[in-house]
């Protein structure tokens, strides 16, 4: 600790942390003092008033000069992450279009989250004073189709260092056509009595994901899609046309939001 004076004064230092006693220093030739304060010397945590009169050699005291010093001896704990999209899960749209990546932590800290993609610097925001810290994150910031782990720690004002948290955010940015099998009958032809009786399509997907087929004469169907990535949907008389060839297209959206491009399929009534 230091500071200035009337040269050949002696400054005594005074607040200490209880049982500590008061510091003194003669001031140099340029003016100036300092008294080394070890660890302990301060309270811990709390805010310590110190006070410095100085008394010069004619044996005359100066009022005193005030300083408060605090000390925050305790890492503050590890910061959080907010869901991104609800569940952690970013489709090609998403990480397209950059999003940001939000959470707490303690007011005025610094957050560092690490994790990124290959090449990609570690990234920090400050604190505000709601407790919420953000970070935009551009595409090229993840690596596509994988599980990206990411940390942060957060620094306090005092150069406290917390613990990490953690997340994953999982990119899931590709979904391929659905299939169609074919029917019974070779050409996917039903007769008349086949077609009374319903008609049966069905086909594969990626697991989790949901199945929309068009081309009917009335509205556009969702199929029922099984855990192990089959789909099925009966169709009635009503819903093709007559001796005809009936168009039919079917696309998936998996869990995370891509659409996939139409697989098409033709029968015929």
């Amino acid at each position: 600790m230091s500071g200035t004076g009337e040269v050949g004064a002696s400054v005594t230092v005074s607040g200490f942390a209880n049982g500590v006693a008061n510091k003194s220093e003669t001031v140099g030739s340029d003016g100036t003092w300092s008294v080394d304060v070890a660890s302990g010397e301060f309270a811990a945590d709390a805010a310590s008033a110190l006070s410095a009169t100085q008394t010069d050699e004619a044996g005359n005291v100066s009022s005193a000069a005030t300083l408060t010093v605090t000390t925050d001896l305790q890492a503050p704990g590890a910061p959080g992450f907010d869901a991104v999209s609800s569940d952690d899960l970013i489709n090609a749209a998403e990480l397209s279009a950059g999003f940001n990546l939000t959470g707490t932590g303690e007011a005025g800290a610094t957050v560092t989250v690490t994790g990124f993609a290959s090449g990609v610097a570690d990234k920090t925001a400050t604190v505000a004073s709601d407790g919420s810290w953000s970070i935009a994150i551009v595409s090229a910031d993840l690596d596509a189709n994988s599980a990206n782990a990411l940390s942060a720690t957060q620094t306090d004002a005092a150069g406290n260092t917390s613990a990490a948290g953690t997340t994953t955010i999982t990119t899931d940015t590709a979904v391929v056509a659905p299939t169609f099998n074919d029917l019974a009958r070779a050409g996917n032809i039903v007769n008349k009595s086949e077609a009374d009786a319903g008609i049966t399509l069905s086909g594969t997907v990626e697991a989790g994901a949901s199945v929309t087929v068009s081309g009917f004469e009335t509205a556009d169907k969702a199929a029922t899609v099984a855990s192990d990535g089959t789909w099925s949907l009966t169709v009635s008389t009503a819903d093709l046309k007559a001796d005809a060839a009936n168009e039919l297209t079917a696309v998936q959206t998996d869990d995370a939001g891509n659409v996939s491009s139409a697989a098409s399929f033709t029968n015929t009534r």
